[in-house]
């Protein structure tokens, strides 16, 4: 399936890696010997946080078909995000064997050896390493338990500007190894912020990241309105976990807390179920609390447009345009979440989540042009997105066309 692969490399140059792992898993389920989708499935596996086996088994499995540097170096990386700094040493070897003039094939080998000393502070490492090989180091280092270290390498990334979001995670590992909770907490509390402008994909890993996080807490901080506020957030945002996050921001509002977050929570949480009215009330109030909240700002923003102000432009925001069309929705308008997705789509036509919602809007309204064409927008995006799998199905069902449509039915079982 080349087309198949040559899509999914691509996607993964436009940063959708969850796109190109699916496409690479479906490629494997037709020929599980397939190097080439093995490599790209272990790529697109190593923009995920944390420990990466998957990656390590899928690179291993090319590496094993195929002599190349590219997939040695890369599954020398996979090795050190698990900490096994031997085997990735013995992987930037058979690199540097392949191609020995491969450069980051040479620096990585070379991060071994730093990884080896045990002395951070004796390297100069802002001078030998570049920003992702740093990184790389930091997340060996937590697998390794070695937080102090992990922290001395994010304070070199942090001395050379603002750390880029990928950094945060590993930089709240290293602050909870290293009992700095308070610290910890705000990282994590970055990071959810910064998720605002993620894709979906990489706004469902923060939020385990950031969940994780919190959980891990619960002990040292039991009653942390802070905590429980941000763990509120990220649980209001998952739309199965919706109702976990309503309890949770309902103890903190119930203790008379007066953080801004908390009543973000609340307004998020009234702003998701169609109530506009109320959310504006506890987003005022959160603003009236820390006037700079930009999240609340932002969600206000939302909820006036809701509430009739079309003054307010969602245009440009493709997080924004979708939160606002489910909460349309939830307020039985769906024919303006539709309309409103319609427009959003035409800046952001890499959001594949943005027309599959927009199909089963048209579908329910019997519109079932306007379906089609939302759904070969989010199958241009993804081939093999279940759900759009789904609404073809629907399509061609309701057009008579049964052999297409049975075909297409087999798509349940993924969804």
């Amino acid at each position: 399936m080349p087309i198949k692969l040559d899509t999914a490399e691509a996607r993964l140059e436009e940063g959708r890696s969850d796109v190109t792992e699916a496409l690479a898993v479906a490629v494997l389920a037709a020929d599980p010997d397939d190097p080439r989708a093995h490599a790209v499935l272990g790529r697109a596996l190593l923009c995920r946080e944390g420990p990466v086996p998957q990656a390590v088994a899928a690179l291993r499995a090319a590496a094993q078909t195929v002599d190349d540097a590219d997939v040695h170096k890369d599954l020398g990386i996979a090795l050190l995000r698990q900490g096994e700094t031997p085997a990735a040493r013995v992987a930037f070897t058979e690199a540097l064997r392949c191609r020995p003039d491969h450069d980051a094939a040479a620096r990585l080998a070379k991060l071994t050896d730093v990884l080896e000393a045990g002395d951070m502070a004796a390297a100069d490492l802002g001078a030998a390493f570049g920003t992702a090989e740093l990184l790389l180091l930091a997340r060996a280092l937590v697998v390794l338990k070695r937080h102090a270290d992990a922290g001395r390498v994010i304070g070199v990334l942090a001395d050379a500007g603002p750390l880029d979001t990928d950094a945060l995670p590993t930089l709240a590992r290293s602050q909870a190894g290293s009992g700095e909770l308070e610290a910890c907490l705000e990282t994590a509390r970055e990071l959810w912020r910064r998720a605002a402008h993620e894709t979906p994909f990489r706004r469902r890993l923060f939020a385990q990241e950031v969940e994780m996080l919190c959980r891990a807490l619960e002990g040292a901080m039991p009653d942390s309105a802070a905590r429980l506020a941000l763990l509120a957030l990220v649980l209001l945002d998952a739309p199965d976990r919706f109702h976990e996050g309503l309890a949770v921001i309902n103890q903190v509002l119930s203790a008379g807390s007066d953080l801004a977050d908390a009543f973000l929570a609340g307004g998020l949480a009234n702003f998701k179920q169609g109530d506009f009215a109320e959310a504006l009330r506890l987003l005022d109030h959160a603003l009236a609390l820390q006037p700079g909240h930009r999240e609340a700002a932002d969600l206000r923003a939302l909820a006036k447009r809701a509430a009739g102000d079309s003054a307010v432009s969602v245009s440009g925001d493709a997080n924004g345009c979708k939160l606002l069309a489910e909460a349309l929705c939830a307020s039985n308008r769906a024919d303006e979440a539709g309309d409103l997705l319609a427009e959003g789509l035409g800046a952001a036509p890499l959001r594949e989540d943005m027309a599959v919602l927009l199909a089963d809007i048209r579908l329910l309204a019997g519109r079932l042009e306007d379906a089609a064409g939302a759904v070969a927008a989010a199958r241009a995006v993804n081939p093999v997105e279940p759900r759009a799998g789904m609404q073809q199905a629907a399509v061609h069902l309701s057009r008579g066309e049964l052999a297409e449509g049975w075909c297409h039915y087999e798509n349940r079982f993924g969804y």
